[in-house]
């Protein structure tokens, strides 16, 4: 054996690190995860706070799809009415006057020229305003 120290016979391959562990993360692999849940969350909640806001309207559209006169197309748009105004304002409303609330309420369709005949509307038309107000009238109470 060569007990000189400068011999490459003596020479060692060359130890390597042991690769850094998995688990347990970095802090800043924590904080991304903390503040990445509190956006999905926050959103979940707003998108929950939505969907209940147009709940009414939905649940409009399947009644109003099923509806098969032009009498229950008058109850489905007078129970929507009542989901989205004060009863006090909705319910008294029959006839010309819950024609022109319609009309004030939603300025995409028109009630009045549906009405303007002595007899009662088409089915079809009538259906597709009365889809028309519920998916776009607003809230606020005319004048």
């Amino acid at each position: 054996m060569n007990t000189d120290p400068l011999s490459l016979s003596s020479l060692e391959d060359i130890a390597l690190t042991a690769p850094p562990p998995f688990w347990p993360p970095a802090p800043g692999f924590w904080v991304l995860l903390l503040l990445l849940t509190g956006v999905i969350a926050v959103s979940l909640f707003y998108w929950y706070a939505y969907r209940q806001v147009g709940a009414y309207r939905r649940a409009g559209l399947i009644l109003l799809a099923a509806a098969g006169s032009g009498r229950e197309i008058d109850i489905v748009l007078k129970r929507v009415g009542l989901a989205a105004f004060p009863r006090e304002t909705v319910a008294p409303l029959y006839g010309e006057e819950w024609g022109r609330f319609l009309d004030a309420t939603c300025s995409r369709c028109e009630f009045g020229r549906l009405f303007s005949g002595s007899e009662p509307p088409l089915l079809e038309p009538y259906r597709q305003c009365a889809a028309q107000w519920i998916k776009y009238h607003t809230t606020t109470i005319p004048c």
